[in-house]
C-alpha cells in the first residue's frame, strides 16, 4: 500500500526562497511544487491537486494577499490551507492575512521546526489519503 506525500505548493518571486522551502520540506517527504508569481500558482492550483499553499506576501504584480483571496473565492480550492510568508513586520498587515481566512502567518526569517509545525498543524494528522511526513 503506498501513501500519497502532502503536496505543498510555495509561491515566491525569490528563487533562492523557493530552494529553501524545498530543501526544508522534500526531506521530511512533502511533495514540493513551486511558482515564481501568483499567477503561475494559480495555474497550477486548478491543474493539481494542493495540500497547502506556502505564499509569500509581497510580490510583484499580485501580491500574496490576492492570491489567497482567488484561491478562497474559488469553491473547489476554498478548504486548502494557506500559510503566508512575509519579511514585513507591519500589525495592519497580520490581521488582515488573518482576516482573509489564512491558516498562519510566518514572518522571515524562521525557524525551520516553527515552519514544519506549522505545516503540520495545517496538514492535520488525519488528511485522507496521507501520511503524515516525520522528520
Amino acid at each position: 500500500m503506498t501513501l500519497n506525500k502532502p503536496v505543498i505548493l510555495c509561491v515566491d518571486d525569490k528563487p533562492e526562497n523557493l530552494k529553501l522551502l524545498e530543501n526544508i520540506l522534500i526531506p521530511r517527504g512533502y511533495e514540493v511544487v513551486s511558482a515564481a508569481s501568483g499567477e503561475e500558482a494559480l495555474l497550477k492550483i486548478k491543474t493539481l491537486t494542493i495540500d497547502l499553499v506556502l505564499l509569500d506576501l509581497m510580490m510583484p504584480e499580485m501580491d500574496g494577499l490576492q492570491v489567497s483571496r482567488k484561491i478562497k473565492g474559488n469553491k473547489k480550492h476554498r478548504n486548502i490551507p494557506i500559510v503566508m510568508l512575509t519579511a514585513y513586520t507591519g500589525v495592519e498587515t497580520y490581521i488582515k492575512t488573518l482576516s482573509d481566512e489564512v491558516f498562519a502567518y510566518l514572518q522571515k526569517p524562521f525557524e525551520t521546526e516553527e515552519l514544519i509545525g506549522i505545516v503540520r498543524a495545517a496538514l492535520g494528522r488525519s488528511e485522507a489519503g496521507h501520511a503524515l511526513p516525520v522528520s
